[in-house]
């Protein structure tokens, strides 16, 4: 599989398995998109399904080792807890939590919520960071401000929702 280089020097797979609005049959599903060569796993904490992923990812054991989770800070009432959130989400996924995105710009909160981001970054307790669904204006600012730069900006888009 193609793989791509960040700004930060990670290396992740170009095309990923994405488990959203999958629940309990996701344990089953990660576990087929392994053995069809998938290494990118992406999901949310809104998605309330890592824990699923998680269990997957125990079930690989070592052979996890070869592959790159993302997941998502999707609660903006939560921004006080950021650092909590992203904890419960890396615990429920079995102590791999690769890449961190801010999932939407909620105004009046996404620069404080990137700014705990990048103390996450910075402290070493994730790869690498990123946001999801900034548009350009927001994500022209975010530069301006950062003292790390995102290394991904998600934009949904599949088969039956093409941007």
């Amino acid at each position: 599989m193609t793989k791509i280089l960040l700004n930060n020097g990670l290396i992740i797979p170009e095309i990923g398995f994405g488990t959203f609005p999958q629940k309990e049959e996701l344990t089953r599903s990660a576990l087929t998109a392994f053995e069809t060569g998938y290494r990118l796993f992406d999901t949310s904490d809104n998605y309330l399904n890592e824990q699923y992923l998680g269990s997957a990812i125990k079930t690989l054991g070592k052979s996890a080792d070869d592959i790159t989770v993302i997941s998502k800070f999707s609660q903006p009432l939560r921004t006080d807890s950021l650092t909590t959130c992203f904890e419960e989400s890396r615990e429920k996924l079995a102590g791999r939590l690769d890449i961190y995105l801010l999932h939407w710009p909620f105004p009046f909160l996404w620069q404080e919520q990137w700014h705990l981001m990048e103390e996450l970054y910075l402290s070493g307790q994730v790869k690498a960071i990123g946001v999801c669904n900034f548009e350009v204006n927001k994500l022209r600012r975010l530069l301006k401000i950062c003292r790390v730069k995102p290394v991904i900006n998600q934009i949904e888009r599949h088969p039956t929702f093409q941007q």
